[in-house]
């Protein structure tokens, strides 16, 4: 049953961050150029993610092929038909 509460949470503070971006965005944007604001979004999004995502296991290669399969690049094992 707490997993329940977690999982609540967890959709919560995603739902405050999602809705945050619009009115932050507008903001940003007035006070600096958008490009820069774009870098700073992806670089705090990309820190916030290896953190929480703990980045400190090794990818094995079944994984790795697995993730890039998913993205649309096929292994380099398999020959890839033009």
């Amino acid at each position: 049953m707490q997993r329940i509460g977690v999982t609540y949470f967890k959709l919560l503070v995603t739902m405050l961050f999602w809705g945050g971006t619009f009115v932050a965005g507008k903001w940003a944007v007035r006070e600096a150029p958008p490009f820069f604001v774009a870098l700073l979004r992806f670089a705090i999004a990309s820190a916030v993610l290896w953190v929480t995502t703990g980045r400190t296991r090794t990818l094995t290669a079944e994984s790795r092929a697995g993730a890039l399969v998913f993205v649309g690049v096929p292994p380099e094992d398999e020959p890839s038909d033009p």
